[in-house]
């Protein structure tokens, strides 16, 4: 785990084992001489541009097992495949046209204003004759229906909690667009559609969030961030180099925004 904290390396050190490998490690989790003094618990350290958090999470991990393996990894290719057959095994209607809506993330932080997903809904509606799926956990159902009301409710379907994670993954590949916040929902539409966009406050950016072009090309992907940051970047004065506190506010990308980039970007 790239980003060691004192309380997984206190558990390791319990552990009985001849080997115990480790990155150095981040300081988004700890303090550079607590990072140090834990070294000692492994028998092996392997180092990763641990202070360069500009480096996207796969790349450093295909780093790290080529040290650990002393072998070349090459890495083309992120798309799940998918069984055909599989297919027709899930309930549910892969003929009509649909749109999915993740908006749930497990760091409330990271979640983009209900009110402002049903506009874009609603957009989406009024341009195409379009069905649009929330999808989220069993837990996130409730939260769903508040999108929902008596005059949507013909096009927007609350499927949260319905299906199975392997299952999501095919529903995930027929959607003609995917609309996500900066969640698993994000990685899942990567790895399964080329047509996503992603709503982020821009938390962890360079390591979660822009994948390496080679790695998605081909692929409709447009992450929309807070114009403050987007500002900055240009600058080259953006505070991206975090995990957990956003410092730009997520709720001021507006949903008109939203609705223009799927007007200009995507086929529905």
């Amino acid at each position: 785990f790239y980003g060691r904290q004192i309380y997984l390396d206190m558990v390791i050190s319990y552990i009985n084992a001849k080997e115990k490998i480790a990155s150095y490690g981040s300081l988004w989790h700890s303090a550079r001489y607590a990072r140090a003094r834990n070294l000692g618990i492994y028998t092996k350290i392997i180092y990763n541009n641990d202070d360069n958090d500009d480096i996207f999470e796969i790349e450093r991990n295909k780093n790290f097992f080529e040290q650990l393996l002393n072998t070349k990894i090459n890495i083309n290719d992120i798309s799940v495949k998918l069984d055909k057959d599989f297919f027709e095994k899930i309930d549910f209607n892969f003929n009509e046209k649909y749109i999915l809506f993740f908006p749930f993330s497990a760091g409330k932080n990271r979640m983009y204003k209900l009110d402002y997903f049903k506009k874009i809904i609603e957009f989406v509606h009024s341009k195409s004759d379009i069905i649009s799926y929330i999808v989220g956990s069993k837990e996130d159902k409730e939260y769903a229906n508040e999108i929902i009301n008596d005059s949507n409710l013909d096009y927007v379907k609350n499927i949260c909690g319905k299906y199975k994670l392997n299952e999501l993954f095919y529903i995930f590949n027929k959607a003609k667009l995917i609309i996500t916040v900066d969640s698993a929902g994000y990685h899942i539409a990567v790895a399964t559609n080329d047509n996503v966009i992603c709503i982020a406050s821009g938390m962890s950016y360079s390591r979660y969030l822009k994948y390496p072009k080679e790695l998605v090309n081909g692929k409709n992907i447009n992450i929309v961030l807070p114009k403050e940051l987007e500002k900055d970047i240009k600058n080259n004065t953006a505070k991206i180099d975090y995990e957990y506190y956003p410092l730009y506010d997520l709720q001021s990308i507006e949903p008109d925004y939203i609705c223009k980039l799927i007007d200009d970007k995507y086929k529905l």
